[in-house]
């Protein structure tokens, strides 16, 4: 396995990923209406291959993976009101 580390403040907010079959994108350092920071994942399949195959999709193309902000578990105390604050 080849790990490739893209984070946020890089220099390049998009990454780009060729395989066999696909090329999967993914786009660092976004933002929904609400300021919440997430990574968008997208999964596109290249048509056609060099040999004429014709790759799909099989699941959602795209998803996003979004930042709640730090886990609070049930009992967790909050330091500022002493009682626990779940999402």
């Amino acid at each position: 396995m080849r790990i490739v580390e893209h984070y946020t403040g890089g220099a390049h907010k998009l990454l780009r990923i060729e395989t066999e079959g696909c090329a999967v994108h993914i786009a660092v350092g976004l933002h929904d209406a609400d300021g919440c920071p997430f990574t968008s994942v997208e999964v596109e399949p290249l048509q056609p291959a060099d040999n004429s195959d014709v790759w799909h999709v099989r699941g959602p193309a795209t998803m996003i993976v979004i930042n709640h902000g730090p886990q609070v578990m049930a009992g967790d105390r909050s330091p500022t009101t002493g009682f626990a604050s779940l999402h």
